[in-house]
């Protein structure tokens, strides 16, 4: 997962979902969202 990092390492207030089978970045959620917002991006994978 090296290149994830090399590709987000200079950006902040960002999270990542990354796919564990391949590694690949499935949604990127920025810090201007609300707790609830978060919580429901997260619960959409899972």
């Amino acid at each position: 997962m090296l290149h994830i990092y090399e590709q987000y390492n200079d950006r902040t207030g960002l999270m990542l979902l990354v796919d564990p089978a391949d590694g690949q970045v499935i949604e990127e959620i920025t810090s201007d969202i609300s707790e609830d917002d978060l919580v429901s991006q997260i619960l959409k994978f899972l």
